[in-house]
């Protein structure tokens, strides 16, 4: 069952946290931002999990970049899974953008955090 309300805060807030500037670290990747958004939508619980799993599908991986984070800070192992499909398939393109490569290292950071119980 779906929530319309809480759809659309999780579409708000993701919208907001990849328009967020982000400056580029030393070996390329976006470093990305702590803000108020990130932590309202972590603060939605574990409600929003459907609605992260969903946004993995997005075709902006600065979004997708947010929403691994987020699946790794609400520490529900039912995202591993998804996590790792995630990892894989964003390993598989062939030219990758920095914010592709942000991606797949909040992957692996949310897999690491999720499958030993911290976050």
């Amino acid at each position: 069952m779906t929530d319309p309300i809480l759809q659309q805060e999780v579409d708000r807030l993701l919208t907001a946290l990849a328009a967020q500037e982000s400056f580029i670290s030393e070996l390329g990747t976006p470093h990305l931002a702590e803000t108020e958004e990130l932590d309202l939508l972590v603060a939605l619980g574990l409600e929003v999990l459907p609605y992260l799993i969903e946004e993995m599908k997005s075709e902006s991986p600065r979004r997708v970049a947010y929403v691994a984070l987020v699946l790794g800070r609400l520490g529900d192992s039912r995202a591993i899974d998804p996590l790792r499909e995630l990892k894989l398939r964003y390993q598989a393109m062939d030219a990758k953008s920095e914010w592709e490569y942000a991606v797949i290292g909040q992957c692996n950071t949310a897999i690491e955090l999720l499958a030993h119980g911290r976050t």
